[in-house]
């Protein structure tokens, strides 16, 4: 069981409470996100022998183990400073980040089944653990929300959940029966991406909330590509992330990039065969590119080793810059001709116009030869 919590920690006995008498789930660890305030109402009002944890566990689950205690509290913010509280937008980050990586660290366990609640905490933290939820779970796991007799939601009443032994109270003039309150587990339905994202997911993403919310959109939609040359240097960046490419890498990209962006211009809609380049043609393109001249250039392995160095840093994201053979009606001489896959509006060449003009000049040579 994994809940966000404030400063009103009574939504995680309440959340266990649901969970046991009305789906007869026993969890074995509760691990709750909160702050360091937070922490510390958990402490004072839910551990230890008097708190109303170990109450629940005497009413509903004598002799059984939950694991609940320090070690399964995490704190927004532990890697550099704990918070006291989520004020700035920094703050958020933090707890994004942080509910991310805890769900991330339980489901490393294998065969581990989540019950994930939004219950607790503060609006942001409530979407961040259900959008954090979507990324990690897969099919077994549940995701809830938990509702309370409004009228019970008070603090000062007291209430954590419904006791065996049932209590009447006094508060502002009117008494309340704890036997009147009604706790119920509402489940949230909400995408389970687990199994389709943690496939290849690339290192940063295994840390930064905002980073694997942008791969996974970026799975869906096809993010943009800067390919820039300058100062004798090829550049590759796709959602901030650099790609090194050797020069031939990058000269390979480079072309089928051109190719793309100028395809309205071209016969063959932005497909090309490279091997069909004069030696002239392709010293000249090196040349413009400082890269080797290279019969390799329009061998597989090239393009597949361009696609696994992109795949290391953006991961499935990567399925846009495949380099694809097209096949071109007519064609007698059996080369190959390959297109980039992503959209021609996702493509931004940053490149002199000497360089684009001279290898789109070749390009269109090698278009009307095919």
């Amino acid at each position: 069981m994994v809940c966000v919590s404030g400063m009103t920690p009574a939504v995680i006995t309440e959340t266990l409470f649901a969970l046991v008498t009305q789906k007869n789930f026993i969890p074995d660890a509760i691990h709750v996100i909160t702050t360091n305030k937070g922490k510390g109402k958990i402490k004072r009002e839910l551990l230890g022998s008097g708190g109303y944890f170990d109450a629940f566990m005497k009413d509903y689950l004598p002799g059984k183990n939950v694991q609940f205690d320090a070690s399964t509290i995490h704190l927004i913010g532990a890697a550099q400073a704990p918070l006291e509280d989520i004020i700035t937008d920094d703050d958020n980050r933090a707890a994004a980040d942080t509910i991310y990586g805890v769900l991330r660290s339980i489901k490393a366990e294998p065969n581990t089944q989540m019950h994930v609640s939004i219950a607790g905490g503060r609006k942001s933290m409530s979407f961040y653990m259900g959008h954090a939820f979507s990324l990690v779970a897969d099919a077994d796991d549940e995701l809830s929300h938990v509702l309370v007799t409004a009228e019970f939601e008070n603090p000062k009443l007291g209430f954590y959940y419904p006791p065996r032994l049932a209590w009447e109270r006094e508060l502002d003039g009117k008494t309340y029966k704890s036997s009147d309150a009604k706790v119920t587990l509402a489940e949230v339905a909400a995408l389970k991406l687990g199994s389709l994202f943690d496939a290849d997911i690339p290192e940063r993403a295994k840390d930064s909330f905002e980073f694997a919310v942008q791969l996974m959109q970026a799975t869906i939609t096809a993010p943009y590509v800067d390919v820039c040359f300058s100062d004798e240097k090829g550049h590759l960046k796709i959602l901030g992330q650099e790609i090194s490419l050797s020069a031939l890498e990058f000269m390979v990209f480079f072309v089928h990039a051109l190719s793309k962006k100028y395809a309205h211009e071209l016969k063959n809609g932005g497909a090309i065969s490279l091997g069909q380049l004069k030696k002239l043609e392709l010293q000249n393109i090196a040349k413009l590119l400082a890269a080797p001249v290279s019969d390799r250039i329009e061998k597989n392995d090239i393009k597949s080793d361009i696609k696994k160095k992109i795949r290391t840093k953006i991961g499935p994201a990567a399925d846009w810059f495949r380099i694809e053979a097209r096949p071109i009606e007519n064609r007698e001489d059996h080369i190959p001709s390959h297109a980039l896959m992503v959209p021609t509006d996702r493509i931004r060449i940053c490149a002199s116009a000497v360089v684009v003009n001279q290898i789109l000049r070749i390009i269109k040579v090698v278009d009307q030869r095919t």
